[in-house]
């Protein structure tokens, strides 16, 4: 049978004690895990034990603090509020008493954490999606929803954005996360988020709670001792129906034609056969384009209406250009590549702000004729370009895939002509190869040269 006791032995006076205790100085010690973290402080004081009789009853008083201590930890509902009840010399006392940490609601400390985004947008950051997603989160109807079968008052009557700080811990992380995903009404009437909307949610969260760990409100973040839900893969079919096969390329290209829009048209099959993300295509200029050693240079993109640095540093690179990417080119430079350049605000964190770029952008909105009246090129937005591509060319077209998609096509064409992983992950602006084995290691509905061949001679009759 396991001896659970130890003896503890101070100015002479000896006393048997729970596991886990130790003299330190004049305290008896011990060892306890708050969201994860382990922790070692003073449990009592012996200053003034002057006989056995004190110091055994403050053995015992060490001995039940430690018991219970170890209770919470096992069921993880140890939180700081509860921690300071048993421990009112504790540093989160102090630390609590300095900061009024534990007043502070979830709400108000994601309110403190908007100021701080907004002040790194201005210098540049962050980008501009980046804080309209918070915003998004912070006002979001989402947190604030009460949830009547949970434990907590605060979740039951007000909702998460009304939560203490010391409150909040990875059990009820967890239950909040079930309460999303198995029984919270959505205004469509259905029961349940989505598993990415709630991942979304858990972002929002874990960094606010990242924010006041750095605004020492919190020792730790709770978040960080939670599992990711992981969405099931559905395989290879889900993978296949993301990316455009030349067939449905060329019935794309022609809905855009028979719209009047074969500038769209163009700007598609481009991001087919080059594997820009749709925010760079957005964002190409004639400026980047070197047409004697036909290659581009990916220097921004175009994100929520505003140009700015690129998604990465790896995704600031140069492009090679294919045959086919450079005819779709060279036939788009009778649209934009004559008209005036024009100034663009650029947000360049290196800068710290925005600075001024006199582009001409390659991939223009022209807006319809009107009698008498020539069409207005325009710079398209998420909102715009979204539209047409839903309400027109999907329609016209009878493919409901994205524009995005284009990307995926064009790495499936370069493992189809057996492109070295890390070439294609450059090209892509990936930072190594496991994104490509990763998210195309199962295909194999590859391009043939049959296939291929039915944008070639698409492009070669432009």
């Amino acid at each position: 049978m396991v001896d659970n006791k130890k003896e503890l032995t101070y100015k002479g006076f000896t006393c048997l004690s729970v596991r886990g205790l130790e003299i330190h100085g004049d305290t008896i010690r011990g060892e306890y895990r708050l969201n994860g973290v382990k922790e070692r402080e003073a449990f009592v004081h012996l200053g003034d034990v002057k006989n056995e009789e004190k110091f055994i009853e403050k053995v015992e008083e060490a001995s039940y603090v430690k018991k219970r201590l170890n209770e919470l930890c096992r069921t993880n509902t140890l939180n700081e509020s509860t921690l300071i009840f048993l421990i009112p010399t504790s540093k989160f006392a102090n630390f609590s008493a300095n900061h009024s940490a534990y007043r502070k609601t979830f709400g108000e400390v994601a309110d403190e954490y908007l100021v701080q985004l907004e002040s790194r947008r201005k210098t540049g950051s962050i980008g501009k999606k980046t804080l309209l997603e918070a915003r998004k989160n912070r006002y979001s109807k989402r947190l604030a929803q009460k949830d009547p079968d949970s434990e907590n008052k605060s979740i039951k009557t007000n909702g998460f954005m009304q939560l203490t700080l010391s409150s909040i811990n990875v059990t009820l992380l967890k239950n909040y996360r079930l309460y999303l995903q198995n029984t919270a009404r959505l205004n469509n009437g259905k029961v349940g988020y989505s598993i990415k909307t709630i991942s979304n949610i858990f972002d929002f969260i874990k960094q606010v709670l990242n924010y006041a760990v750095e605004s020492e409100y919190l020792s730790a973040n709770p978040t960080d001792k939670l599992q990711r839900l992981i969405k099931p893969k559905l395989g290879r079919l889900l993978r296949e129906n993301e990316y455009y096969k030349p067939s449905e390329q060329k019935i794309v290209f022609d809905a855009c034609v028979e719209d009047g829009k074969i500038w769209l048209g163009l700007m598609f099959l481009f991001g087919c056969w080059t594997g820009l993300r749709k925010e760079e295509l957005l964002a190409l200029a004639w400026e980047d384009v070197d047409f004697e050693k036909r290659v581009i240079k990916i220097r921004r993109k175009n994100t929520a209406s505003e140009m700015g640095d690129t998604k990465t540093e790896l995704s600031n690179r140069n492009v090679e250009l294919n045959e086919i990417a450079f005819k779709v080119l060279n036939k788009m430079r009778e649209f934009t590549f004559y008209l005036d350049a024009k100034e663009e605000m650029v947000m360049r964190a290196h800068e710290s702000g925005f600075v001024s770029e006199k582009l001409r952008i390659v991939f223009m909105n022209f807006s319809p004729k009107k009698s008498g009246v020539e069409s207005i090129a325009s710079i398209w937005n998420e909102t715009s370009i979204r539209n047409v591509w839903e309400r027109r060319v999907q329609k016209k077209s009878g493919i409901k895939k994205p524009l995005a998609a284009t990307r995926h096509s064009f790495a499936t064409y370069a493992l189809s002509n057996e492109y070295q992983t890390l070439k294609l992950a450059y090209l892509l602006g990936h930072t190594d190869e496991r994104m490509i084995r990763q998210r195309y290691g199962e295909l194999t509905d590859f391009f043939g040269k049959k296939d291929v061949k039915i944008i070639e001679d698409l492009v070669g009759n432009l």
